[in-house]
């Protein structure tokens, strides 16, 4: 099932000049599929890469399902000019409480480094505090991958090494970088 245009489930889109923040659709199969089967985007993420179209929709059902839920857990970032899917933002189930969250996103290799994350990520914590009322956001990067770290502090999240942690990511301890902001 595939929604019109200007329906959701749970989340209204949002926009910026460049970028717009939405629910996944069943559409998105492909998109979401490029993004995951690669597996420089999913170097640092919790799951491997992609290898069949099925692992997409399958993301895809299970995120419109936590929109039903009223859980934002995936949304897809959209390229405006483009008008199509290229990358992806949520919350963690971790850090969730009524006025804490943690961010994760992940965006396709061929808009890294235009600025496009650092929009993203500005656009949706001005979400999570003025629609969802929180009051500290939290994003936390493995501690090579500084590339996420400089978005994080692009978007104003500042290094906060009360969030930092280890976790087991593909089987292996992993140092986790911690960023957050404060509610003003």
């Amino acid at each position: 099932m595939s929604l019109k245009k200007n329906d959701f489930f749970y989340f209204k889109p949002i926009k910026s000049a460049r970028i717009s923040i939405r629910e996944l659709d069943y559409s998105d199969d492909f998109a979401i599929f490029e993004l995951f089967s690669n597996p420089n985007v999913t170097k640092y993420l919790s799951f491997n890469h992609f290898s069949m179209l099925e692992d997409a929709k399958l993301l895809i059902k299970r995120a419109i399902n936590q929109y039903k839920n009223k859980k934002i857990f995936y949304l897809g970032i959209i390229h405006n000019d483009e008008q199509k899917l290229i990358g992806y933002i949520g919350l963690s189930r971790y850090d969730l409480s009524k006025t804490t969250c943690q961010v994760v996103y992940a965006l396709n290799e061929k808009y890294w480094h235009k600025g496009l994350m650092v929009d993203a990520l500005k656009l949706f914590i001005s979400y999570l505090f003025n629609d969802l009322n929180k009051q500290i956001i939290i994003a936390t990067h493995i501690d090579v991958n500084k590339t996420s770290g400089r978005v994080m502090e692009k978007a104003g999240m500042e290094r906060d090494r009360n969030y930092d942690q280890q976790m087991i990511i593909k089987g292996k301890t992993e140092k986790l970088i911690g960023y957050s902001i404060t509610k003003e």
